[in-house]
């Protein structure tokens, strides 16, 4: 039988390759969801990261791109392209939560709890994105399939392929799935 190796205090254990570096490093957030905690989340981590120095990426893949989406819906394009743009919220403000919906009651809550403490919306927490200098990117793959276009998104979002968020995620320090 053979024993376990012994156990090593925190403090002994050798130093990471994250306590090695000399800048701040790099935070890649890839933002799968569209339920408004969710990005929440992902965009008060994003503009934290970034606010501390970190050069920092947000990949909006799938349903995340809806954060990213302008208010106004395309009324051209294919017959499937206009029903996802009729289908998929335009804008933040329509955004459901992944918990406490309540047929749409819960995110109107939540905005309304969230102003009466003074906490950022979505799109402040964008626009503030944007202002830290995040690189946003919008999943070319998954706005093709939703049929949305770069004119569809908001200002400064870039569209990418996975291979740059990957790039972007194997050097970042903090990489997240959210």
């Amino acid at each position: 039988m053979t024993s376990a190796p012994p156990l090593v205090p925190c403090s002994a254990a050798a130093p990471s390759a994250a306590t090695n570096r000399t800048g701040p490093g790099e935070a890649t957030f890839i933002v799968f969801s569209g339920e408004m905690d969710r990005l929440l989340g992902a965009l008060t981590l994003a503009t934290t990261a970034a606010a501390t120095g970190m050069k920092t990426t947000l990949f909006f893949t799938f349903w995340g791109l809806t954060a990213v989406r302008r208010d106004k819906r395309r009324s051209r394009g294919s017959l499937i392209d206009r029903m996802f743009g009729f289908m998929l919220p335009a804008g933040t403000g329509g955004l459901p939560t992944s918990r406490v919906n309540f047929l749409g009651l819960g995110p109107r809550l939540f905005r309304w709890r969230m102003a009466k403490k003074r906490m950022p919306d979505l799109d402040t927490l964008i626009e503030q994105a944007r202002a830290l200098g995040v690189r946003m990117l919008a999943c070319e793959a998954s706005a093709d399939v939703l049929g949305l276009a770069a004119e569809d998104l908001r200002d400064g979002i870039e569209i990418a392929g996975a291979t740059s968020c990957l790039r972007d995620a194997a050097r970042s320090e903090v990489a997240m799935f959210i």
